[in-house]
């Protein structure tokens, strides 16, 4: 494998794992998602999956390029080839895409909670001090 096919194999997993965790998991395609799953579970669950996606967006994305990773031998076993190389790179940028999404998320989570329970707190307080002044 040459540097331009390294090169090839990164930018196209790459371009693989941002397309199918857009997908997968933005706003922007959860209507499609909930009409796609509406349809047919098996549909449902692709969608809904970027490691699953994953395969058909790569096989495209060699299709549109005509790129192939490994040397040309039978073009059917070479696209496999080459499209399941593609996933397995692009597996380990969404793992690392979906951990900051997922540690994002979550701290903007813990976030609104410290914030209700703050807020909480002061109406307890305020109703704290009220029930003092109905009592004297």
């Amino acid at each position: 494998m040459t540097a331009t096919d390294a090169l090839e194999l990164l930018v196209l997993a790459l371009a693989t794992s941002a397309i199918s965790v857009t997908i997968t998991q933005s706003d922007i395609f959860s209507g499609l998602r909930a009409s796609v799953a509406n349809r047919s579970r098996w549909l449902g669950v692709l969608v809904r999956c970027p490691y699953c996606t994953s395969h058909w967006v790569s096989v495209v994305l060699m299709w549109w390029y005509g790129q192939r990773i490994v040397p040309e031998t039978y073009l059917p076993i070479d696209l496999f080839v080459s499209a399941l190389a593609i996933v397995a790179v692009a597996s380990f940028f969404t793992f690392l895409v979906m951990l900051a999404y997922k540690y994002a998320h979550t701290s903007r989570n813990e976030e609104e909670l410290r914030d209700l329970l703050a807020k909480a707190r002061d109406v307890i307080v305020r109703q704290q001090s009220r029930l003092r002044e109905l009592e004297k």
